[in-house]
């Protein structure tokens, strides 16, 4: 026997909860349940229909989730154990040493008094003899840190935390994904901290005041395993200080990092409806959050793996601060900030209207910016860094705009990335290669060039942004199209060999060679 909603109008749907509140029997399905669930004094009253009253679509659905929610868990203990093992590791390796530099000392100096007792005598050995043993032995204060940081692990809490946790599979079970971060080690640890006691934070801004500071470099090192990073990581913008995820896990701080229900990591987007329309063939106007099932239209968090998507206003717990963008002039200096003379008639050298309030100037080029030309908001402002123009202008977000790609040459209306200044265009399709190249640190390599040395059998191409004030055009070496200098493309700089960035994302999804034709 199969039971149907009977309330909120859904007599034709499938029940899957029952309730008997004021006497009454209410069958449910999951809709109603959560509108019911609310409204009700004494939880416990809501229950699961049992299996058999469920059609067998519906269960399998409802196990299907239940398995994913398991395997979501599995993960998150897993990382936690790793976490900790590699965390007792180091922790038992200093400890180690500390005992073996010890032994070492101590074997050293009886080993000279029993050979020589007149070595007493000498300033060095007399001096350790005579010594208090808080003075000798540096160990007790090392092992005191050493006992403050495995204390900082509590693994007896860890363990207490994953079976603590109420996987509560049958209140308001649904097939949306849950966005959560790591359920144990989730308080961070305050002492992490810059080189000047700043207290570092979890996001993407550090990597965007480097790229400002060095004109144009998209990698950051990490300070304590020196690798290289060109995405969110712990950072102090003051002190242009980087350290990684690992790192920061390893000295107990957790990233803050946003991961769909597959545990792939979100990242920033605002092209993902121009994304949808050039993939899957669409023409829609906005997407759809995976969470709320809202329209949006803003930059949001996103997986592209997963085609999934959720909106600002469902993730309160993480507080996503905009990074503030300045504006750079032709000259490759900050625009300054200036006042308004009452009265006087400033139009805008880029929106070419009037400007009201201060405005921002370059002296050398006698640019005029309005605060509104000036300032990005986080709806037009790109993920990355490398989504700009060769004077390292972050381009902006559009869907107004009629434009050719300056890197892969196709045509299109309305989405694009654009810079203002120079009148540079970068679709969606290009960007979002760029931004990955990055992040994922991919290598591209030719066996063409002519002075490969004997022990490595390719040479590196690099992107590069090059500028010149003469126009002239670089001939790609793959397909003999002539590109702009300054539009971007990767190069070999010992054997001037260029390729396009439209031949390198066509040649393969994943990338190793590039050969020369």
């Amino acid at each position: 026997m199969i039971y149907y909603c009977n309330v909120g109008g859904h007599e034709r749907i499938p029940a899957l909860y029952s309730c008997i509140c004021n006497d009454i029997w209410h069958f449910l399905c999951l809709s109603c349940c959560k509108v019911h669930f609310n409204s009700l004094s004494n939880k416990e009253f809501l229950k699961p229909l049992p299996i058999e009253f469920i059609p067998h679509y519906e269960a399998s659905r409802a196990l299907n989730i239940k398995i994913s929610l398991l395997e979501s868990f599995g993960k998150e203990c897993f990382k936690d154990l790793l976490y900790a093992t590699k965390s007792i590791t180091e922790i038992y390796n200093r400890f180690s040493t500390e005992i073996m530099n010890m032994k070492k000392e101590l074997a050293n100096t009886s080993y000279l008094l029993l050979n020589n007792p007149q070595a007493l005598k000498e300033g060095e050995l007399k001096r350790i003899y005579d010594s208090k043993p808080s003075d000798i032995f540096t160990l007790v204060d090392n092992l005191a840190v050493i006992k403050k940081e495995y204390s900082i692990l509590n693994i007896q809490e860890l363990i207490n935390n994953w079976f603590s946790i109420e996987l509560n599979f049958n209140l308001l079970d649904d097939n949306k994904p849950t966005i959560t971060l790591s359920s144990a080690l989730d308080a961070e640890n305050k002492n992490l901290k810059c080189k000047n006691s700043h207290d570092l934070k979890w996001d993407i801004n550090g990597l965007f005041r480097n790229f400002f500071k060095t004109r144009g470099k998209l990698f950051v090192k990490c300070y304590f395993c020196k690798e290289k990073l060109s995405k969110a990581c712990w950072n102090c913008i003051e002190c242009l200080y980087f350290v990684c995820k690992e790192c920061g896990r390893i000295k107990g701080k957790k990233s803050r990092s946003l991961k769909c229900l597959k545990h792939h990591e979100l990242l920033w987007k605002c092209d993902v409806i121009s994304y949808y329309n050039y993939y899957f063939n669409l023409n829609q106007k906005n997407w759809k959050c995976d969470v709320c099932d809202a329209l949006k239209v803003s930059a949001h968090w996103h997986c592209e793996v997963c085609t999934f998507d959720i909106c600002k206003a469902c993730i309160p717990e993480i507080s996503y601060s905009s990074w503030s963008i300045p504006l750079i002039s032709l000259s490759g200096n900050f625009f300054n900030q200036v006042e308004l003379v009452y009265g006087k008639n400033v139009i805008c050298s880029l929106c070419k209207e009037g400007i009201i309030t201060n405005y921002y100037v370059d002296p050398e080029f006698n640019y005029l910016v309005c605060q509104k030309c000036a300032i990005y908001t986080p709806d037009e402002s790109p993920g990355h860094p490398a989504i700009s123009c060769s004077y390292s202008h972050i381009l902006r977000w559009t869907n107004k705009l009629d434009f050719i790609c300056n890197l892969c040459r196709v045509s299109g209306k309305g989405f694009v990335f654009y810079c203002h200044i120079c009148k540079y265009y970068m679709c969606s399709k290009c960007s979002r290669f760029l931004e990955n190249f990055f992040i994922e640190k991919r290598e591209i390599f030719s066996s063409s060039c002519i002075t490969n040395d004997y022990d490595r059998e390719y040479h590196l191409l690099k992107w590069a942004m090059l500028k010149s004030k003469i126009k002239q055009k670089i001939i790609c070496n793959y397909c003999s199209v002539g590109t702009e200098i300054d539009t971007g493309l990767f190069e070999c700089y010992k054997c001037r060999l260029y390729v396009c960035i439209k031949c390198v994302s066509n040649s393969s999804q994943s990338i190793n060679k590039i050969e020369n034709q």
